[in-house]
């Protein structure tokens, strides 16, 4: 079964990346859990898509990205926006 694409410029990947990370700062393995969690099992990406994934969005702004020391396995990611809407921080589930 193949994920269709969402439209031509966001992917699948990069809308639960954002997804993921709007609620709160995530790291690499975390955001890849929070996109199995919230496709349904139906994407689960390995490490490497979701850090190419990551510095698209950091390229294009609407991700950010902090590598404390450099260290690529510490990288934290964040939507640095604020998200006007019906939507409450805390309000998704999160996996364990």
């Amino acid at each position: 079964m193949t994920t269709p694409t969402l439209n031509s410029t966001l992917g699948a990947n990069a809308f639960y990346a954002l997804l993921a990370v709007v609620d709160r700062p995530l790291h690499g393995y975390g955001i890849r859990d929070q996109i199995a969690y919230d496709s349904k099992g139906q994407l689960v990406p390995a490490t490497g898509t979701v850090y190419i994934t990551l510095k698209r969005l950091t390229s294009q702004g609407p991700v950010e990205c902090i590598e404390p020391g450099g260290a690529r396995t510490d990288t934290t990611c964040r939507y640095p926006y604020h998200c006007q809407g019906s939507h409450t921080s805390g309000s998704r589930n999160h996996p364990s």
